[in-house]
């Protein structure tokens, strides 16, 4: 009986991962589909334009000094097609004669504008923004975004869940 019962455990566990294949294979077309939408939007000029003047807009409103708002529009106008700060923060800092700390200033200032998470320089900054933004935050998801998102993307769930006890 035992072999038995070895064999049952090994197919429900089989069972279980086919299903999660398939799961994520339904995720994946859903994001490829709403990733194909999200790509027509930004290749349009005028929802660029929208999105920049919309931060710039927000910026109006801040009390930044004139040389201030010269780096921020820099900035947003430099922002890559994921809405990412793409360059180096020496970049903005020599072009504008300043240093990298004010930069560093400027863009958190940035990313404290909405949407949650434009800005960041990574997925993971990203997420963390955002995340930060709902002031809900929770260790456990701040340790997922800042220590797995490599094992998540592979569907290591129940080896991150082990690692971290929960």
């Amino acid at each position: 009986q035992a072999p038995s019962s070895a064999r049952e455990d090994l197919q429900r566990k089989l069972d279980w991962l086919e299903s999660t294949d398939q799961q994520n294979k339904v995720y994946y077309q859903q994001e490829r589909s709403s990733s194909s939408l999200e790509n027509n939007w930004h290749d349009r000029d005028w929802a660029e334009e929208s999105l920049s003047d919309y931060l710039l807009s927000q910026i109006l409103l801040s009390d930044s000094s004139d040389d201030e708002f010269s780096i921020l529009e820099f900035m947003i106008l430099s922002l890559d097609e994921r809405r990412y700060y793409p360059d180096d923060l020496t970049v903005a800092a020599d072009r504008f004669q300043t240093a990298p700390e004010h930069i560093e200033r400027l863009l958190a200032v940035i990313q404290s504008l909405d949407p949650a998470g434009i800005g960041a320089r990574t997925l993971q900054e990203c997420l963390l923004l955002q995340l930060r933004r709902t002031r809900q935050e929770h260790p456990l998801m701040e340790a997922l975004i800042q220590n797995y998102l490599p094992e998540i993307a592979k569907n290591h769930l129940p080896e991150i869940a082990r690692e971290l006890n929960c």
